[in-house]
């Protein structure tokens, strides 16, 4: 009598195997891909936010009461601002726009630089948008007029 020896597993077991192995790695490999996207995304998004921060700064610090109603370019074709009146440039992929306000915080008008008299206070806006046009960063920065401090 020959005695049959077990050397390992049957097609089907190998089969099935392979399938459990196929949904454990499918369960923990689809949430790291989402993980890794909102990383990117929220890396691009603080990159950009630091960026027009850090522009409309050196805005405020060189907006002083001698340029304050000169040479703002709100031109919506221009991407890149370059005022004299502040010396700073708005670095690509964000948009910039300035308004004016009045004495409550209103919007009344875009900046023309030519205002007399000067408004109370602009709005300094810079915006980044993504691939789908939908705005990801928006920052404001309000800079009240040198002759109402």
């Amino acid at each position: 009598m020959v005695n049959k020896r077990d050397d390992g597993f049957t097609l089907t077991e190998a089969l099935i195997a392979m399938a459990l192995f196929a949904i454990l790695i499918t369960a923990v490999v689809a949430p790291l891909t989402s993980l890794f996207r909102v990383q990117r995304d929220s890396n691009s998004t603080l990159s950009a936010t630091t960026s027009a921060q850090s522009t409309l700064e050196a805005i405020r610090d060189n907006w002083t009461p001698q340029t304050y109603g000169q040479n703002l370019d709100t031109d919506p074709a221009v991407t890149a601002y370059t005022a004299a009146s502040t010396g700073v440039t708005i670095p690509s992929g964000l948009t910039y726009t300035c308004r004016n306000l009045d004495n409550n915080g209103a919007d009344t008008a875009p900046c023309s630089g030519n205002e007399t008299p000067q408004p109370a206070a602009r709005r300094i806006r810079l915006q980044k948008t993504n691939a789908q046009n939908v705005v990801d960063v928006d920052v404001f920065l309000d800079i009240i007029s040198p002759s109402t401090r």
